[in-house]
């Protein structure tokens, strides 16, 4: 049964009345008392900004209702080896100076150390029988040549998930000198323990959330290399093992990728009908057009001053022809009938001329090429290209495979397109046909592969270009990985050796 010497608002029973009553209650009792003890600690701690205040008050409220002559706290520098730690920051009670260079604060230091060396709760003089010889010089010196004491006893973190000893963070010493006050003993300093116990944990939780992400990024990374990575190293080899696994044994798709572009099914090109002069443009690239549209006109005033001279030696020949019938000459009725005709066939063909000026779509379509808005009034010839139409709503797809890989392409094959203007959507494709000849693209020799597409977005363009996959099988990536290095050393080796 222990006995339990003071009292504060932290929760501590009474000094003399109540440590009398502890000394006669129940087992049950004293439990009750410690744990309002600790649950009182807790408590004033959780209540404090910051680690420094709830340290400070700590001390404080320790030594005044304990009856401590000197209360002190220490906490160790993060991230020190087990072998060289030490305590970078002293609270002392009392508001006493804790500047590291007076002769009394490394004192207790020293004696701190000295506990923390051992890993060790240290009370000197020591009351019992030790099983483990403690070393106690820093201690004895600490005390001097009083009858005084001074228990050192380790804060403790909160323990880890991997059951594993909680790591020191600091150092309580709690220092009594002799007179009237009676020494401390083995039940002062369980009482201490267990403070240290329940407000470790509080004081660490306190000071993590006093840093920044950067502190505490810092701070994990200089934790995890003073346990040596041994996480890290297990979870990247059970990592590394299970991505080997899923490589060599899951099987996966097997695709054959390129550069795709989007084309109409079928592609016309108007052309020039008669040499002249372009007047009007109706259309641009992009537009769609209806059977029928007027896309463009030719310059026809000399077409118009063809037709109307045309028409005057027509109208002056018919007039001959009809002089000729009425004065019943054969011969000249023959020659102004021959002339008339040859005049008409003239007209008709300048008439055809200006019909052909105005070019108009042949069929509902897309204008996909010919941007003539820029050539207004500029000559053209006859069979000069003027635009390229595609049939609305028809598509296919040009899926450019390198050399490498068209032995795994095969007809009627599925696959996906993704575009650069849909990114968001994949549509599925089917391989129609193979061009059988290659062609050089960017230094390299790649087939171009026909697909059309299973369906066609409202939005969908002659033009678009983006990224296709053609699936050829399964297998797993590994596999698929070594059997295409294999092939291409294979390419090599004959190349160098033969």
């Amino acid at each position: 049964m222990s006995v339990l010497p003071f009292s504060s608002p932290l929760g501590l029973p009474a000094s003399a009345d109540v440590a009398q009553a502890c000394a006669t209650a129940s087992d049950a009792q004293v439990l009750g008392l410690e744990l309002g003890m600790v649950l009182g600690v807790q408590a004033e701690l959780l209540s404090a900004c910051t680690r420094a205040e709830a340290a400070q008050r700590w001390v404080d409220t320790l030594a005044r209702d304990g009856g401590h002559d000197r209360v002190a706290l220490a906490f160790l520098e993060f991230g020190t080896s087990a072998a060289g730690q030490r305590l970078e920051k002293i609270y002392l009670s009392g508001g006493v100076s804790n500047d590291p260079g007076s002769s009394h604060v490394r004192s207790v230091l020293t004696a701190m150390h000295e506990a923390l060396d051992q890993r060790a709760h240290l009370l000197t003089p020591p009351l019992e029988f030790e099983a483990v010889p403690r070393i106690r010089a820093a201690q004895q010196q600490l005390i001097g040549h009083s009858e005084g004491s001074v228990a050192c006893v380790l804060l403790s973190a909160a323990a880890d998930s991997s059951h594993n000893a909680a790591p020191a963070i600091g150092v309580l010493c709690v220092q009594r000198s002799s007179g009237n006050k009676t020494p401390l003993s083995t039940a002062d300093m369980a009482a201490f323990q267990h403070l240290a116990a329940f407000g470790g944990p509080v004081l660490q939780l306190l000071d993590e959330r006093d840093y920044q992400i950067k502190q505490r990024l810092a701070r994990w990374w200089k934790r995890e290399r003073a346990l040596g990575f041994k996480r890290w190293r297990v979870a990247i080899a059970g990592g590394a093992a299970l991505t080997f696994a899923a490589l060599t044994l899951w099987p996966a798709d097997l695709n054959v990728s390129g550069h795709a572009r989007v084309e109409g099914a079928t592609q016309r090109m108007l052309s020039a009908p008669v040499a002249g002069f372009l007047k009007q443009v109706h259309v641009r690239p992009g537009d769609v057009v209806k059977e029928g549209q007027l896309l463009l006109e030719m310059a026809d005033q000399e077409l118009l001053v063809e037709r109307e001279r045309w028409s005057s030696q027509l109208a002056q020949s018919d007039s001959t022809l009809a002089e000729a019938n009425a004065k019943a000459d054969r011969s000249q009725l023959v020659i102004g009938l021959a002339k008339s005709n040859e005049m008409q066939a003239q007209l008709d063909m300048v008439q055809s001329q200006l019909d052909r000026s105005q070019v108009r779509a042949p069929f509902d379509a897309v204008v996909v090429h010919g941007d003539l808005s820029q050539r207004l009034g500029a000559p053209l010839e006859q069979g000069a290209e003027l635009m390229t139409l595609a049939p609305a709503g028809r598509f296919r797809v040009i899926v450019e495979v390198d050399e490498a890989d068209i032995a795994r392409v095969s007809a009627h094959q599925e696959g996906t397109l993704a575009l650069s203007a849909l990114p968001w959507d994949s549509l599925p494709l089917r391989v129609a046909r193979i061009t059988p000849m290659a062609t050089t693209l960017e230094g390299r020799n790649v087939f171009e592969v026909e697909a059309e597409l299973s369906q066609t977005p409202p939005n969908l363009r002659p033009g678009l270009t983006g990224h296709a996959r053609i699936h050829v099988g399964q297998r797993p990536l590994l596999v698929g990985w070594v059997m295409r290095a294999a092939d291409r050393l294979r390419l090599a080796w004959w190349s160098w050796f033969g």
